[in-house]
């Protein structure tokens, strides 16, 4: 795993840019140019920084370009990151994903992109399963409880190909310094008290969350690397490859993870297994051959003066057995005197 913080690392030498290429097209409806005090200027840099932090990940994951050939845009507003998507991988399919549906048809008509409408409920929205080798996930887990982060991760990890590559935003400690007032305030559009319930659960579990004023299940979250990554090792499919500290537009942290094969998958080691494996390994080495002396004949009672009774002398031994042993222990001792 690849962990950048605030460093530089090489990017694929085949992702090559030109952005006098770009098409700079925007909708009328996009409400992330609209909102840009900068004139524009913040708008163009942070679908430029998108495609620095996806070739850093593809970097940390070993993929060149030209293994892109699918790539989703989860979620995709007006093709802010899009746009920069379809000039960095310009033979790729995109498939633009996202609740607002004007959106969804803006990137379909001007990107040429595959359109999908998305749904709050993941397990509705119809994306093609182990389709995409790329998937661009920029500022959704950011707004999402910590209780929906699992639902969409399995969403993303059954839409992504073998060796397919997962991207995504999350709010981390620097948001945190700008809620607390530590670093350039801004309170993200939450009333003072919500900000508090923030902090508190993210200072205490590693993840916080509070809806916005007018909303019921849409609104700020924070959450630490260890938080993150435990939810990531919720998902036997993946596995992280890289993370970089507010690494996209100086802001978000970002996390990679590839999509492991079949037979990479680790499956979780039954219980069963776990305890006969360590009754085996508790239980001494003259018991266990003695176990197997009796149990493997069918007249294994006869056998019992064959067997050295000092091995049953020891409490901790008697202990170990199982209650049929114990009997069997009772009859070879009255056998042998």
């Amino acid at each position: 795993m690849e962990i950048l913080m605030g460093g530089k690392m090489q990017i694929p030498d085949d992702l090559v840019m030109h952005e006098g290429e770009l098409i700079r097209d925007v909708s009328p409806n996009d409400e992330m140019y609209a909102g840009d005090k900068d004139g524009g200027d913040w708008y163009w840099f942070v679908g430029r920084s998108a495609i620095e932090c996806i070739s850093h990940c593809m970097a940390a994951a070993g993929k060149r370009a030209r293994d892109v050939t699918r790539i989703l845009d989860f979620p995709c507003g007006h093709g802010r990151v899009m746009r920069y998507l379809k000039l960095a991988f310009p033979h790729a399919e995109i498939t633009a994903c996202d609740l607002l549906r004007d959106g969804v048809d803006f990137c379909a008509s001007r990107f040429g992109a595959v359109p999908v409408y998305s749904h709050n409920d993941p397990t509705r929205i119809g994306l093609q399963g182990r389709a995409f080798a790329l998937i661009w996930v920029g500022s959704l887990f950011t707004h999402l409880p910590g209780t929906r982060w699992n639902s969409f991760l399995n969403l993303f990890a059954s839409s992504l190909r073998e060796d397919g590559l997962l991207v995504f935003s999350a709010h981390g400690l620097l948001v945190y310094y700008r809620i607390k007032g530590i670093d350039r305030s801004y309170n993200y559009g939450l009333p003072h008290w919500r900000d508090t319930l923030v902090c508190h659960s993210y200072e205490r579990n590693g993840m916080g969350y509070a809806n916005y004023a007018q909303s019921a299940d849409y609104g700020i979250s924070l959450s630490n690397p260890a938080w993150v990554c435990d939810q990531i090792r919720r998902i036997p499919e993946l596995t992280m490859v890289h993370f970089s500290a507010s690494a996209w537009h100086n802001y978000h942290d970002v996390y990679a993870c590839r999509r492991l094969s079949d037979n990479q998958i680790v499956n979780p080691t039954s219980s069963i297994a776990y305890w006969k494996s360590k009754v085996r390994n508790l239980t001494p080495r003259k018991l266990v051959q003695v176990k197997r002396r009796f149990f493997g004949y069918s007249k294994g009672w006869q056998l019992a003066s064959r067997i050295d009774a000092a091995a049953f002398d020891a409490p901790s031994i008697y202990r170990t057995l199982p209650k049929n042993t114990r009997e069997f222990r009772s009859h070879a001792r009255a056998r042998i005197a």
